[in-house]
């Protein structure tokens, strides 16, 4: 009887470690690869503040990645954590500002095309390996020379 309790005792604690390691990995089936850039003005100049956002083309890939951009335009993209990385596909780039609280008719520091999925014209192929980028923005208006310059005119409020 013990003999069969031991066989049994083994048999669960192997089932349970294949369950625990299939849980693990199964949502790490894509590699990440470290993605890192710039934002900045057509004429140069640094974006010094707000969002990367990667949100992905492909259908395969389901999830977003998102980046802190810093005082010199630079930014690096984490999907799970901070920096982790991104996995390989195409994504569609918002570039966002900050957006205080209250202070909605405060004209953006960046042209609104940039901060919508439908609108945003970047875009970028991440490929194994490392990935370095610089993304070039408009300012406000800059492309047509008039436009929303705030978030309501370019909601239609």
């Amino acid at each position: 009887m013990c003999s069969l309790i031991r066989v049994w005792r083994g048999r669960l604690i192997r089932a349970a470690l294949v369950v625990l390691v299939l849980g693990v990995t199964a949502g790490c089936g894509r590699r990440m690869y470290p993605v890192e850039g710039r934002v900045v003005y057509r004429d140069g100049t640094p974006f010094t503040q707000g969002l990367v956002v990667f949100e992905p083309l492909e259908a395969d890939v389901r999830v977003s990645a998102i980046g802190e951009i810093h005082k010199d335009g630079t930014f690096r993209l984490g999907t799970y954590s901070e920096t982790d990385g991104v996995p390989e596909g195409r994504y569609r780039v918002l570039v966002v500002p900050p957006m205080p609280a209250g202070e909605s008719s405060k004209p953006l520091p960046i042209d609104v095309k940039y901060i919508r999925l439908e609108t945003s014209p970047l875009e970028y192929t991440v490929v194994r390996g490392k990935n370095e980028v610089t993304f070039e923005v408009d300012r406000p208006g800059a492309a047509s020379g008039k436009g929303p310059r705030n978030l309501h005119a370019a909601e239609g409020r």
